[in-house]
């Protein structure tokens, strides 16, 4: 995501070129981890799914309590959690993290599916020209990009050359000097032109213009060619400064003895400029102070990056200290200093997040903003107020300002005409090395696949995903590019996922769209089944992944892309050996090693937590578990009877339909004597939407199956994806197993 939570569908452009037609939906649905067919069955919550005292005839379903079955399935997962936040040491909290990623596995919650890339595609991106970064929202800034013009089937780059290319920008790499890599030479050098514009397809427009209020990865992904933070992951991987300046040993901070203060000194040469480009003020050190408050007093669902991170936060956010008391402040010497409450070697990761952007005080309050937790709940809750509060509103390129390579000068919103143009920032301290003259966002809903390929041939689009399931690939093998420029395609560290609905609340959204005809005794049974273990591993082991895959991206391309576990298995890997019982690692353990281990300590007997294979798939087993949770469930479960998953597709996008109709025929070809899927159709795009991605609650979540979810690091530590799930931290994904706990 970047980070943050990202759609099923989310368009990454640049190097991996996969576009909406091949993103969507969030690909399989498989609860990780396994234990035992005669593992522990259910919570206890599962029976209040039913009023008592009244006949079989009369019974109807009751949400059960979300705190109970919270504690139930995950409550030695989130004790896990908080070990290893306590652990200062970074090898050893990484060994903490592992334990509780194989307890969360091993309850067969939360589903890994499969991972951005790993697919077939033809681009005229070159390779490696945007950040290197596995985390944060760097990956989104289009800055650097390098394309190459055309507008027919010779004109994509060629396989071969993007594997030179990449050859390139290995001993970059190795060296840490981005210099040594050239892609624009090697390409001009091959007879391409380069091009001075790009367009982006996506079908997910922001529905939040402020960056600082918003934890979607959608919002923020076109957002962030215009803002710029502190510091940047060039392409190698290199930390560097953005309006961060860089001292003369290269770099962007200063640390104090105890690793808990950061100093930073702005450019001087940093400006803000408005929608035209005309020149509003400097950058200073106060943008980032005032940015950071806003932020906060906004509670847009990041604040867990600085709560007990940053000194004062989470006192501040709970209303026991003022603003001043907050270690994120301007110092004597006009920068900006931040003080920690305790020493973390990765904090400097944390700044490329949205979070962190600066905003200009003046302009803000200009726009009808205020400042203070108190002041903004006023704000927010008064319509008349509200009237007058026009700072960061969609649609709107004057209600913002741009402090980085470009500016955004048009924002259409009518629906399915949506586009956003962003030009280049002839202000912009770096102009020189901005490679695009404009960026243009537009909405593409994937439901013509014929005419996106004929986009991407003509120059419209850079580039396409090749999908089996939409006739994208056979199209490319039909008009002679696929031989000589279909490529697989790199993956990220963004993590797709699914969940069970555990305490399901709602069988519609407004309006009455994607509405479930259950009756009350197959709501009563998906309610127990679902919180049910040996259901839920069940359906973990008998999920073929990898040939569901196939069926959406082509024959033996499917492996290419899953994924077994939540966060990327090579996040991290050990500085020094760990020693943890009887167990040692081994210094340069990866990440994913170590979760297997500790996952199948807990029975769930993953093959492999690494890419590129199906760690899970074991149909025996998985069926054994199916019937021992029907043996469990005893008289509730009768013979012939089978769970009903409500699955909600988008009607309107080809991939969808077919990726939907593929999971129906995987689930029910392998376990049909016990499970049937029943797709429920979403008409239009917000339909879709608004039934998963978009929905505030797991109470609202109309579905008992939802994939429609990533989620990429924010930062370098494992504790970025694993606090979604802990009620005490983060807590934004819990939601997709039907939860709100408090």
């Amino acid at each position: 995501c970047g980070g943050g939570n990202k759609p099923a569908d989310t368009s990454k452009p640049a190097e991996t070129s996969t576009p909406a037609e091949t993103s969507t939906p969030a690909g399989t649905s498989t609860p990780a981890g396994t234990s035992s067919a005669a593992a522990e069955s259910s919570t206890p919550a599962a029976e209040s799914s039913e009023a008592e005292n009244t006949s079989e005839e009369e019974k109807v379903y009751v949400r059960g309590d979300d705190n109970e079955i919270y504690d139930a399935v995950l409550g030695e997962y989130e004790d896990l959690i908080e070990a290893a936040h306590a652990i200062v040491d970074d090898d050893e909290r990484y060994v903490a993290y592992a334990k509780a990623e194989g307890e969360l596995l091993a309850q067969g919650l939360m589903v890994p599916t499969y991972t951005q890339g790993g697919t077939y595609a033809i681009t005229r991106v070159a390779p490696k020209t945007i950040s290197a970064a596995l985390h944060g929202l760097d990956s989104d800034r289009l800055q650097h990009l390098v394309a190459v013009s055309g507008n027919d089937k010779t004109s994509f780059i060629k396989a071969a050359e993007r594997d030179e290319m990449k050859a390139l920008w290995e001993t970059a790499r190795e060296a840490g000097n981005s210099a040594l890599y050239d892609p624009a030479a090697y390409l001009t050098g091959k007879g391409y032109t380069l091009s001075k514009k790009y367009t982006v397809p996506t079908s997910l427009f922001p529905v939040e213009a402020d960056v600082l209020a918003t934890y979607r990865a959608s919002d923020t992904e076109p957002a962030v060619n215009g803002i710029e933070g502190l510091i940047t992951y060039d392409n190698v991987g290199v930390i560097r400064g953005a309006m961060a300046e860089e001292d003369t040993n290269g770099n962007p901070f200063k640390i104090s003895e105890d690793g808990k203060t950061y100093t930073f000194k702005i450019k001087s040469g940093a400006k803000w400029v408005d929608n035209t480009g005309a020149i509003r003020g400097d950058v200073t050190a106060d943008d980032f102070v005032a940015g950071f408050q806003h932020a906060l007093d906004a509670q847009g669902g990041l604040e867990y990056l600085a709560d007990g991170i940053i000194a004062g936060v989470g006192e501040y956010l709970r209303g026991e200290c003022t603003w001043d008391e907050v270690g994120y402040k301007v110092n004597s010497k006009g920068e900006l200093e931040i003080t920690l409450v305790n020493k973390e070697n990765y904090f400097p990761s944390r700044l490329v997040y949205a979070l962190f952007m600066p905003m200009k005080r003046d302009f803000f309050l200009a726009k009808g903003g205020v400042f203070g937790l108190a002041e903004w709940a006023a704000l927010v809750n008064d319509e008349d107020a509200l009237k007058n509060y026009k700072y960061g509103q969609v649609g709107d390129p004057t209600s913002l300002l741009y402090n980085s390579a470009f500016y955004n000068t048009k924002w259409e919103t009518t629906e399915g005409a949506q586009e956003m143009v962003y030009v280049k920032n002839p202000n912009y301290y770096d102009v020189n090395k901005t490679t695009l003259d404009e960026i243009k966002f537009v909405y593409e809903d994937g439901s013509n696949v014929q005419q996106m390929f004929n986009n991407a041939v003509s120059g419209v689009y850079f580039g396409l995903g090749l999908n089996a399931a939409t006739g994208s690939l056979k199209m490319a093998q039909d008009a002679g590019i696929f031989d000589t420029c279909a490529y697989i395609s790199d993956t990220t560290a963004t993590t797709y996922f699914g969940g069970f609905n555990l305490n399901r609340g709602a069988w519609e959204i407004s309006g009455g769209a994607v509405k479930s005809n259950q009756t009350e005794a197959q709501k009563i049974l998906n309610h127990k089944a679902f919180n049910n273990k040996n259901f839920r591993l069940g359906f973990l082991h008998g999920f073929d992944r990898a040939s569901y895959r196939d069926v959406a991206v082509g024959e033996g391309v499917g492996k290419y892309s899953l994924r077994n576990m939540y966060t990327h298995p090579e996040f991290v890997r050990l500085g020094g050996s760990v020693t943890d019982g009887t167990k040692v690692w081994a210094a340069d353990t990866t990440y994913g090693e170590m979760v297997q281990f500790y996952a199948n300590a807990s029975g769930a007997n993953v093959r492999s937590t690494a890419d590129l294979s199906d760690g899970w798939y074991d149909l025996d087993r998985g069926l054994a578990e199916l019937q021992a949770a029907k043996t469990e469930l005893g008289s509730d479960w009768k013979d012939g009877e089978k769970i009903v998953i409500d699955y909600v597709y988008w009607a309107q996008n080809t991939a969808n339909v077919a990726s939907s109709q593929a999971f129906k025929r995987t689930i029910e070809g392998k376990l049909g004597d016990f499970i049937t899927v029943n797709l429920i159709e979403a008409k239009t795009k917000l339909e879709y939407y608004y039934s998963g991605y978009l929905v505030d609650t797991g109470e609202a979540l109309p579905q008992d199956f939802f994939d429609g979810s990533g989620w990429g690091p924010d930062y370098v530590d494992p504790g970025t994806y694993l606090d979604t799930f802990s009620a005490l931290r983060d807590a934004s994904m819990v939601k997709v197993i039907g939860l709100d706990p408090q």
